[in-house]
């Protein structure tokens, strides 16, 4: 019944399992809505669509292929697309890196764009209003220009070459919650091929149209046009008008920029990665190495407390001038206005400290600092009401800020100490400050007091990152190295200090960006989560067709997010009974995960997974853990634990993880939490999996396992030769004892 061809009538499957919209079986196993669809001509399309468009779109007339919207490039016709995504008529009406037009291109010190230095006048040594950090000069900082010359209160460079007050994500997220998009101007989606490719109709591109697989896409009379994210509609204009968020299965990953992608590695970042814009807080050219973060207004800075400083005197600056938040979008940054996209704020909760999360003590403060003292200040107090700085300075409304906000970077091994305001130093090093924060509020790890601190890598304020171990400790000196105890093979009684850290280069410390991926409930879906230049692609989730459980005919889609290291830590691997004298009650943070961590929530219309999701990750392998002491694992964020997807020894054996290439693991799960949840954290972890130490089995039989049979019959014969010896011995003196008599 499904077409394809089996060794005997018996082995053929017993159902159709064409989906509802194709339910005709072809005999070559296609899938049609009827017989007269089967009969495919040669150019591919089917009899009912017999022309093929340029793009491999199957039409019922040539008239039907202009219908087709054809961007390869993400641009509207005939348009040139710049380095900083604007589209332009020609490259030569591209503006420079500066901000100004190619024809003057160098930038005075008050901001005038000129086309030589000569031309700087002697009136423009200075700038007398608002000077923004790419050096131009505008009337308020509001028209500051960001790293993709938007400015800040339109801050977002879609795909299309527009500049917007919202991402593609932030439109996304409105839709999940039926919010209207009435006030929001945002991305959406369409796909973006390379210099030399054309975009086919499946959402694919290929280097030659004429190789582009034919296909059906806008079957209906009513909706004959193909808009950019794939959808089908009435005319050009409903196209752009709906700014669709669908992403076709061949790209299925959302950029913030509206863009569809296969790889994270092919969005464009919001802000421009260093080297291609950078400039300082005072707009002069600076170096920027990897030390250095780069904050929401395209400027580079050594920590993100100066991020938020210059954000705070940013908005400061816009209230003296009296622009309104309503004006600015409820908050500029990078997805600002979210108090409209929620309707009201969530009330902020008290930090909960972690209950095995060392914390530093004040003597110790005092031997690591400067005698300089300032108060710190919850940054948020200097956004729109209801909203929350993130660490590099963008406001996001408090209920989003698990989405929104980037995480802190660790501090580096060879500045291990994180001071008060947020810089790393070296160990022994003193910090320049101590911040004393207000009662009620946290000292976090971005330099700022508040009460819900930002997630972070590494360690806290006050706290060394420990070379060795990976443990965070109040003084170096407590930092304990046992490498060279680390065991280079595997031995199943192997004690804590011999199982090997990874410090360098690890798969553990690799971070998925936050992740929109398109899923079609009909097709398999692959989401590739990390794609790095050194370690490939360690992150790849696999959704199989059929595997979702969905309520209504909108687009599915999964939600891939990061997990820092401040809510690592506070998960516990606790320890089997039987492994306790070798480990203690619990495996620690640094030696438990071996594998790229994630967070994965689900669209509102998903009701379930029918189907389990594969999930191949690469680990540390420091040391060589058996794959049975291995299991892809979910944390229990309310009791604070890992537990094994498989938790029982018997279902590990029964779902084993697979190994390939030596460190690729392979492993499903099933479940992803709703959108207004924390996310479903998953990590490989390193956890005996049994009551006791399983010993790796070599293959070879022991003395017992060979001669097993001589051994039973030989523990027989003792018995009864025991047994006897008994009888004979209570015999022996019950006679004695009447001859005695």
């Amino acid at each position: 019944q499904d077409g394809t061809c089996r060794s005997s009538e018996a082995a053929c499957p017993l159902a159709n399992t064409c989906p509802d919209e194709a339910s005709f079986r072809c005999s070559d196993g296609v899938c049609a809505e009827s017989e007269s669809d089967c009969l495919v001509g040669a150019n591919g399309c089917p009899g009912a669509f017999p022309f093929r468009c340029l793009n491999g779109e199957c039409v019922s007339s040539l008239g039907r292929c202009m219908n087709t919207t054809e961007l390869s490039n993400g641009c509207d016709a005939n348009l040139f697309r710049c380095w900083n995504n604007e589209c332009s008529p020609s490259i030569f009406t591209c503006p420079a890196t500066n901000g100004c037009p190619s024809v003057l291109p160098l930038r005075c010190p008050g901001g005038l764009c000129v086309a030589n230095a000569i031309d700087c006048a002697a009136n423009d040594a200075i700038c007398n209003r608002a000077q923004c950090p790419d050096g131009s000069c505008v009337d308020s900082l509001a028209e500051c220009p960001t790293s993709y010359l938007c400015n800040v209160t339109h801050p977002f460079r879609c795909v299309n070459g527009e500049c917007t007050r919202g991402s593609a994500f932030q439109r996304l997220l409105r839709l999940f919650i039926g919010a209207s998009d009435t006030e929001l101007s945002s991305c959406g989606a369409r796909v973006v091929c390379d210099d030399g490719e054309s975009l086919c109709a499946d959402g694919s591109c290929r280097a030659d149209p004429s190789v582009c697989p034919s296909i059906r896409v806008c079957r209906s009379e009513e909706s004959p046009v193909l808009c950019p994210d794939f959808t089908c509609a009435a005319s050009l204009a409903e196209c752009a008008r709906r700014g669709g968020l669908r992403c076709p299965s061949s790209n299925p990953l959302l950029c913030d920029s509206g863009s569809c992608v296969s790889s994270p590695r092919d969005c464009l970042p919001f802000l421009a990665p260093p080297g291609v814009n950078s400039f300082g807080a005072g707009g002069e050219d600076v170096v920027v190495s990897d030390d250095f973060l780069q904050c929401w207004d395209g400027s580079f800075a050594a920590s993100f407390g100066e991020c938020v400083s210059r954000s705070i005197a940013t908005w400061q600056a816009i209230r003296a001038a009296d622009v309104t938040p309503q004006s600015v979008g409820g908050g500029s940054g990078r997805r600002a206005f979210f108090q409209h996209l929620l309707g009201t704020s969530s009330s902020k909760k008290k930090q909960q400290v972690p209950r095995r999360l060392k914390q530093a003590h004040v003597e110790d403060v005092l031997s690591i600092s400067l005698d300089i003292e300032v108060t710190g200040v919850d940054p948020s107090d200097n956004c729109p009401s209801g909203q929350y700085m993130c660490p590099n300075g963008l406001c996001v409304p408090e209920a989003t800020e698990k989405f929104e906000c980037d995480i802190v970077p660790a501090c580096p091994l060879s500045r291990p100490l994180r001071c008060d305001n947020g810089t790393c130093v070296a160990a022994g090093e003193l910090c320049e400050v101590i911040v004393n924060c207000p009662p009620g509020v946290t000292l976090c790890a971005d330099g700022t007091c508040r009460e819900s601190c930002p997630g972070f890598n590494g360690c806290g304020p006050r706290m060394h990152l420990c070379p060795a171990s990976l443990e965070c400790e109040s003084e170096f000196e407590r930092c304990e190295n046992t490498t060279a105890l680390n065991l280079e093979t595997f031995d199943p009684l192997a004690g804590y200090n011999e199982i090997g850290i990874c410090t360098v280069d690890c798969f553990r410390d690799l971070r998925p960006p936050l992740l929109a991926a398109t899923i079609d409930p009909g097709m398999e879906t692959e989401v590739v989560a990390i794609d790095d230049p050194d370690f490939g692609t360690p992150l790849v989730l696999t959704v199989p067709a059929g595997a979702l459980d969905v309520s209504d005919d909108n687009t599915t889609f999964l939600i891939i997010g990061p997990v820092p290291d401040s809510d690592l830590r506070t998960y516990e691997n606790f320890i089997r009974p039987g492994w306790m004298p070798f480990f203690g009650d619990f495996i620690r943070y640094p030696q438990t995960v071996i594998s790229p961590a994630f967070r994965c929530w689900r669209s509102p219309n998903i009701n379930s997974f029918r189907l389990n999701i594969t999930v191949a990750a690469r680990i540390d392998r420091t040391f060589p853990h058996s794959p049975a002491d291995i299991c892809l694992a979910s944390a229990n964020i309310i009791e604070g634990e890992w537990r094994c997807v498989h938790p029982l020894f018997e279902d590990r054996e029964a779902n084993p993880i697979l190994f390939e290439d030596g460190n690729l693991v392979t492993q499903s799960m099933g479940f992803c939490d709703t959108i207004d949840g924390d996310g479903t954290v998953y990590a490989v972890i390193y956890t005996p999996g049994s009551d006791r130490p399983q010993d790796l089995d070599d293959g070879n039989l022991d003395v017992l396992e060979r001669y097993w049979i001589f051994v039973a019959m030989g523990v027989i014969f003792g018995a009864t030769a025991c047994t006897c010896l008994f009888y004979y011995c209570q015999r022996q003196l019950r006679y004695r004892g009447k001859y005695k008599m």
